[in-house]
């Protein structure tokens, strides 16, 4: 029996194992999707599988799944590929979901989230929360955006240089708010599982508590994002070498990616021309380096990782 034959726990138990790990940057949408699979597959959803949730990177090791989780589980966690991981992952055939948003969104959101629930987050350290609260809206932007970004650029290179294994399915925010049917589909056929188109639906059909959507709008950081944040995003992706070589907008995502077309365009604030002026390095424009290299065969986009 398959998984998606399962009308119940119980006619679950006769389906094959699978152990899933939601890998996932910090605000992505990953509380809901590890939800949504974990109803769907019948499987152990294994939130509270770290003693700890605040600051400390979120690793994974041999206790904490065998034989804990038992043989059907789905992970979620903020992990990055270590040696170590990857050893785990390979021992134990964990499927790999490697979720990622647009970093303009990403910021607003990591905001918002620091705001309304708690401060203590791996992204990045913030010693006095009334302090960050204090500040101006576009100043607490700019902090995100300076110490908060390259936690964001290490998820995203150290999974990059993974490559394209058989237990990895890379998929993004962007793709589950367009079509929450097509993404989740898609992720359970690279399980290596028929989908039951009925039961995918009914499970996206009923309520997710706590599924922790701030706002859930893709492009929110176009008018959310003050034209000096979108530079400073833009500039720091551009002057990071490994990411040179692809264009910002993929990253920076559509706030960046229209501040980058109204440059080319020749449509472009003073505070940019004057920042330029005192010696940085001029950005490329939307649309003239790509992002696409080889197919991910679990991949929705020709897009490596966004």
């Amino acid at each position: 029996m398959s998984i998606s034959e399962c009308n119940s726990a119980k006619d679950c138990g006769k389906a094959p194992d699978i152990g899933v790990l939601v890998a996932c940057s910090i605000k992505s949408g990953s509380t809901y999707v590890s939800r949504i699979l974990a109803r769907y597959l019948d499987a152990n959803l294994a939130d509270s599988v770290l003693d700890y949730y605040g600051y400390r990177e979120q690793n994974l090791h041999e206790w904490q799944i065998a034989p804990a989780l038992g043989s059907r589980f789905v992970l979620h966690l903020h992990i990055k590929p270590y040696p170590p991981h990857l050893a785990l992952i390979e021992r134990h055939g964990i499927k790999v979901v490697n979720l990622w948003r647009n970093l303009g969104d990403t910021i607003l959101s990591l905001d918002d989230h620091i705001l309304r629930e708690h401060w203590a987050t791996s992204a990045v350290y913030i010693d006095n929360d009334p302090d960050y609260r204090s500040l101006p809206r576009e100043a607490r932007h700019k902090f995100l955006i300076q110490y908060g970004l390259p936690w964001y650029i290490s998820f995203y290179l150290a999974w990059r240089t993974v490559g394209e294994p058989e237990w990895l399915i890379r998929c993004n925010y962007e793709e589950m708010v367009r079509n929450k049917f097509a993404f989740f589909s898609r992720i359970i056929r690279a399980f290596g599982l028929e989908c039951d188109d009925e039961r995918l639906r009914k499970t996206l059909a009923t309520d997710v508590p706590d599924k922790r959507f701030n706002v859930g709008i893709v492009g929110r950081s176009i008018e959310g994002l003050s034209e000096n944040d979108k530079l400073l995003l833009e500039r720091m992706l551009i002057e990071h070498p490994p990411l040179a070589s692809c264009c910002t907008s993929c990253h920076g995502g559509p706030a960046v990616a229209a501040a980058s077309r109204r440059r080319s365009e020749g449509i472009e604030p003073p505070e940019r021309a004057a920042a330029r002026k005192g010696g940085v390095r001029r950005p490329v424009s939307y649309g003239l380096l790509s992002c696409r290299g080889r197919r991910n065969r679990n991949s929705g986009t020709g897009r490596r990782g966004t």
